[in-house]
């Protein structure tokens, strides 16, 4: 009978030094051309495989024990992944382009995909470990959603060791949410909105330094922050059809800002300390908009 489901188990074994090192380890290549699910237990170590292929496979779980881990999935269907891992785990080169729903908890050092995820529709994703030596829980990303017809959710917890994004885009009339404010270390975005310009945008940050870059839009875009350093804000733009609120409250390290353009603009930086810096060049106004603009500022 053809196979459904493909499940790796990477048993542990470890010699008998005073420090036992793992020895199992499975670096090999699995085509799976029916599967129509990818699913790992990994107690030893995986590294650096060959191509895992399951071109079918609409869901996949992955668990990952003490040792990094590094996994070449190649899933051009697949529309679920969870992983959790206790060490850092590394997808560099993984076909995630249709995953619409993703879960990842890295319990210590750093989840990484560096190909896009065109599709993507929710991220949940979370990390409380702080220990210097196994490495701070981070998140490197890629690009993160396309020219979809449904919204985009990103939801960070935790963190210590930083989450790092690429461009974040979704179709027209839906909205992009970035829920980061409890994202503990530093938080760094790029564009939002500047492939495919989406309806409403909200994103909340804070941790230690948070670097946003342009965020465009047609509907609302509201921005809070209240990080422990600097914020640098690129220009935030919702034409002449939505509002633009900006509530930087809380924000202990200096803030630099560009133009804030929209409907009414509404920008809040009355309780902070670093101070506030305006980057634009000569000759660009600070504030464009078509109704009315609200600024308090310290």
């Amino acid at each position: 009978a053809e196979a459904t489901t493909v499940t790796l188990n990477v048993a542990s074994g470890k010699n008998v030094a005073s420090t036992p090192a793992e020895l199992t380890e499975f670096d090999g290549a699995i085509t799976a051309a029916k599967a129509t699910a990818f699913n790992a237990n990994i107690l030893g170590t995986i590294d650096n495989t060959a191509a895992i292929t399951v071109d079918l496979a609409t869901e996949s779980i992955i668990t990952n024990s003490t040792s990094a881990g590094a996994i070449n999935l190649q899933a051009a269907a697949l529309e679920a992944l969870t992983v959790t891992s206790d060490s850092a785990f590394d997808m560099t080169g993984s076909d995630l382009s249709a995953l619409q729903v993703g879960n990842v908890t890295i319990n210590n050092n750093t989840f990484t995909v560096n190909t896009a995820l065109s599709e993507l529709a929710t991220l949940n994703i979370t990390g409380n470990g702080t220990n210097a030596t196994l490495g701070n829980s981070t998140a490197t990303l890629a690009a993160l959603g396309g020219n979809n017809a449904y919204g985009m959710t990103v939801t960070g917890t935790g963190l210590k060791g930083g989450f790092t994004a690429t461009t974040v885009n979704t179709g027209a009339g839906n909205d992009i949410s970035l829920l980061l404010a409890g994202v503990t270390g530093a938080t760094s975005v790029d564009d939002i909105g500047g492939v495919t310009v989406g309806k409403d945008v909200t994103i909340t940050s804070a941790g230690t330094t948070v670097d946003l870059d342009a965020i465009t839009s047609t509907g609302n875009i509201t921005v809070t922050n209240a990080s422990s350093g600097v914020l640098d804000l690129d220009v935030v733009s919702a034409g002449i059809t939505g509002n633009v609120t900006v509530n930087l409250d809380g924000t202990a390290g200096a803030i630099t800002l560009a133009t804030l353009a929209g409907k009414a603009v509404s920008l809040d930086a009355s309780d902070t300390i670093g101070g506030l810096t305006w980057n634009n060049g000569a000759g660009v106004t600070d504030i464009t908009a078509l109704n009315s603009a609200t600024v308090a500022v310290d």
